[in-house]
């Protein structure tokens, strides 16, 4: 009994020391927390204390997944780990014109992640891709778009990070599609244009139609045929043209989330694991990465067949003019490089469906633009019918279309760029991967 007494006494003091431990403890909390409050107080009130706060909290953001802050060109400020990826969410295109009201031509965000400078003017553009290009050569890589979207692991020139490969190719395509070259494509050129002009002159007589899905196909037939020598038919190019859009469309900045947010990763991982142990079908199935999985099976359908066919006819010994088949006949490049070429051929037929898009519903509204461009015509040509490849001899047109394609940018927010070495502006240096 006495034993048994002694024991609950000595438990009881334990609790209460427990408990004034505890107590202790929870009390050194307290006074910290009040501390580092009323130091970052009396910081605040001093610039030099602010700007040590805020590389404090540059610090603890970093470590938590949030951006570096390594540049020290101005921009605005972004939530925790999301960074500014919340502001750009809707009406992006507005929001990035504030901030160039704000900040400047050449704007700090952070991705996420990843940090990351926007250029938005043209004066800007000139003081950093145009006179520093070799350091803006590389593409940076995403999840999504460059391992859910893409097909055998091969993207576009336009896409990829800077390598021997993708120089080796771009420099077979410039050398293909090159000024002196383009009448050579004329039995491939001229159809589609035809064609195109024949439905705007028809449509024209009736009530008001929505001109975009034909341009995208004539976009896409044309650069198709272009780059094969083959005409296609119609079912085909619509079927190029749709797919190739929906996987343009998966190459939006700031979506998918995972792309850019590290916890936001890891937690759709665990999610799928989660899933697929516990049968949970809706956990287990990325939507999103099936769909697209669907597109990439779908163009690399379309495009055995078109490469199948061409290199058919010439092993034939079939020489009609076209970019691939000058590159296979002349061996400039290697199966994987060929590959690479392709997909950036048939990708860029979007660009050219959007580009006029955009340019022909803009001069619609203009029509002293057309008749100035009209009388520029007549001015050269005289009563002659203009030659279509002359494209350097009427300056008005040909500033148009240069003035088209600048305002009208065809990919959104143009095509994103990483630094391959480090580059500056006014000052600030842009470091290596940025």
């Amino acid at each position: 009994m006495g034993t048994s007494l002694n024991m609950t006494a000595a438990h009881a003091e334990r609790q209460i020391a427990l408990g004034a431990t505890d107590d202790v403890q929870g009390t050194r909390i307290v006074y910290t927390l009040a501390a580092v409050a009323l130091a970052a107080t009396v910081l605040s009130r001093f610039e030099g204390g602010r700007k040590i706060l805020e590389r404090v909290y540059w610090f603890l953001n970093s470590l938590l997944g949030g951006a570096p802050r390594t540049i020290s060109i101005p921009g605005p400020r972004g939530l925790p780990i999301m960074g500014n990826l919340i502001q750009m969410q809707n009406s992006h295109i507005q929001m990035m014109a504030e901030w160039t009201k704000k900040y400047g031509d050449v704007v700090r965000l952070s991705l996420g992640e990843r940090e990351a400078v926007l250029i938005n003017s043209h004066r800007a553009l000139a003081q950093t891709i145009v006179q520093q290009g070799p350091a803006y050569q590389s593409r940076p890589t995403l999840k999504h778009f460059h391992g859910d979207s893409v097909s055998s692991g091969i993207w576009t020139v336009g896409t990829s990070p800077y390598s021997n490969r993708l120089v080796r190719t771009r420099k077979a395509l410039s050398s293909q599609i090159a000024p002196r070259l383009l009448p050579t494509y004329t039995p491939v050129i001229h159809p589609k244009l035809k064609k195109l002009l024949g439905d705007v002159l028809e449509i024209s007589h009736g009530p008001a139609v929505d001109m975009a899905d034909r341009l995208h196909r004539f976009g896409t037939g044309q650069v198709s045929e272009q780059l094969v020598g083959q005409a296609l038919d119609d079912d085909l190019v619509g079927k190029i043209a749709e797919n190739e859009i929906n996987i343009f469309r998966q190459r939006t900045i700031g979506s998918p989330l995972g792309d850019y947010i590290a916890p936001w990763r890891m937690a759709l991982s665990t999610r799928y694991m989660i899933g697929r142990i516990l049968g949970i079908k809706s956990w287990a199935l990325d939507k999103k990465a099936e769909k697209t999985s669907e597109y990439r099976n779908l163009q690399q359908e379309y495009l055995n067949k078109m490469m199948g066919n061409l290199k058919d006819r010439i092993s034939a010994g079939d020489e009609t003019p076209s970019i691939l088949g000058n590159i296979l006949r002349q061996n400039l490049l290697t199966e994987e490089e060929v590959h690479l070429a392709s997909y950036t051929g048939i990708a860029a037929g979007v660009n050219v469906g959007y580009s006029l898009t955009w340019t022909i519903g803009y001069l619609a509204n203009r029509p002293d633009l057309q008749q100035n461009g009209y009388d520029a015509i007549r001015e050269v040509y005289g009563s002659e019918p203009p030659k279509p490849h002359e494209f350097d001899r009427v300056e008005y047109v040909k500033a148009l279309h240069t003035e088209g394609s600048r305002v009208f940018t065809p990919v959104r927010l143009g095509f994103p760029r990483e630094t391959l070495n480090g580059a500056s502006y006014q000052g600030h240096s842009i470091p290596k991967d940025t």
